[in-house]
C-alpha cells in the first residue's frame, strides 16, 4: 500500500508541475493579448484622426475654391492666368495628400485586421490552456 501512495504522490506532483507551467503559459499569453488589444486600439485612434484630417482637407480644398475667386475687373491677364495656376497647383497637391492619406488608413485597417486575427489566436489559445489546466486539474483532484 506504500508503494502505491508513493505513486499517487509521485503522479499528483507532476500534475501540480504541469498545472504551473500550464498557468505560466497562459500568464504570458494574457500579457500578449494585452499588448495586442493595446495596439489594435492606437491604430483606432490613429485611424479615427487620419479619417478626419482627410475630412479637414477635403473640405479646404473644396473651400479654397469657392473662397479665392478671382475678380475680372482687378486681375486679368498674365496675373489671372498664374494666381489660377496657383490655385490649380494647390488643389492638386491637397489631392495628393488626400490620397496618400487614405492609402495610410487602409494600411492601418490592414494591420489592425492582422492584428484582430493575432488576438483572435491567442485567445483560442488561453482557452486551449484553461481547457487543459482544468483537465490535469480534475486528474489530480480524483488521485
Amino acid at each position: 500500500m506504500r508503494k502505491i501512495s508513493k505513486a499517487k504522490e509521485a503522479r499528483k506532483n507532476s500534475l501540480k508541475k504541469q498545472i504551473s507551467t500550464q498557468k505560466k503559459a497562459r500568464k504570458e499569453q494574457k500579457a500578449k493579448l494585452i499588448a495586442v488589444n493595446a495596439k489594435i486600439e492606437r491604430l483606432k485612434k490613429a485611424r479615427k484622426d487620419l479619417k478626419g484630417d482627410v475630412d479637414d482637407l477635403k473640405s479646404f480644398k473644396t473651400s479654397l475654391g469657392t473662397s479665392l475667386k478671382v475678380n475680372k475687373e482687378s486681375f486679368s491677364g498674365d496675373r489671372e492666368m498664374k494666381f489660377e495656376k496657383k490655385i490649380s497647383d494647390t488643389k492638386s497637391e491637397i489631392s495628393s495628400v488626400i490620397k496618400k492619406h487614405n492609402n495610410n488608413v487602409t494600411r492601418i485597417d490592414d494591420k489592425i485586421t492582422s492584428l484582430q486575427e493575432t488576438a483572435d489566436g491567442i485567445s483560442s489559445s488561453i482557452d486551449a490552456v484553461n481547457f487543459l489546466i482544468d483537465g490535469l486539474s480534475s486528474n489530480m483532484n480524483a488521485l
